[in-house]
């Protein structure tokens, strides 16, 4: 079994790192160990990379990407649980099963770790573009080069120090899904970037918005917009962390 992550070709993104990171730690928890009779095998868990799987991969808790296009008759066949109810709802129109287990595996983040304090973004709006937007962010963040409580951070970074500055900051402006997922599970202030210019179909936040029970979700084209409309973090029920975690594929694994 292979745990799979994205690599972008310019960098380290931290929300690529997440899934083989959590899938690890659940590892432990359960006290399994990676099957080297299933290496033919991956795992596809933190991402919008449905259109990446094989028909012999497993997901749990991945999304369809919904700006790229999907080659259905060649993607996994084998589902766990999905980000969201719009990743299932195509899947179903194509004839793919897939349960109504919904959550980007990132929601587990609270329950796995702990952030440090990081003092330089206590009390400081943070901005996090995806990467593809960094360029477009780092022109609008002009603006704001002498204002000493906002802070733009590039997203290449390891995961877990990227938690503590997003769990330490005073508010989050980010077009990164996973530094909007992380600011909701660590009750951080947040909103969100996006349309006309941004990288990223709102596809995937809204998967993942209604995936933890939620309708709608506000973008913003601009800092000074978001910041305007720094909104309360999503509040994830426990039902739906504790449905995730039960549906983690145990029997892809070996006992440890």
């Amino acid at each position: 079994m292979q745990l799979f992550k994205y690599e972008p070709r310019n960098g380290l993104n931290f929300g690529d790192e997440l899934g083989p990171y959590i899938v690890n730690i659940l590892l432990q928890r359960f006290r399994l160990k990676i099957s080297e009779e299933k290496s033919h095998k991956r795992l596809f868990s933190v991402g919008s990379v449905i259109h990446l799987t094989g028909t012999d991969d497993v997901v749990w808790g991945s999304g369809i990407n919904g700006k790229v296009p999907l080659p259905i008759h060649n993607i996994s066949r084998n589902y766990r649980a999905i980000r969201g109810p719009l990743s299932r709802k195509i899947l179903s129109q194509n004839s793919i099963y897939c349960p109504r287990i919904y959550g980007d595996p990132a929601i587990l983040l609270p329950s796995i770790y702990v952030p440090k304090r990081r003092t330089h973004t206590e009390g400081k709006i943070l901005v996090v573009p995806n990467y593809n937007d960094f360029e477009l962010v780092k022109i609008d963040m002009l603006r704001y080069e002498n204002v000493p409580n906002i802070m733009l951070q590039h997203p290449f970074l390891p995961p877990l120090f990227m938690i503590d500055l997003i769990a330490n900051a005073k508010a989050v402006i980010t077009s990164s899904l996973h530094a909007k997922i992380i600011a909701d599970c660590y009750k951080i202030p947040n909103a969100v970037l996006g349309g006309e210019g941004y990288s990223e179909h709102s596809f995937k936040y809204m998967d993942y918005v209604q995936g933890v029970g939620y309708e709608q979700l506000e973008f913003f084209g601009d800092i000074a917009s978001g910041i305007k409309h720094i909104e309360n973090p999503l509040t994830i029920k426990s039902e739906i962390t504790a449905n995730l975690l039960d549906s983690f594929p145990k029997d892809l694994f070996d006992a440890n």
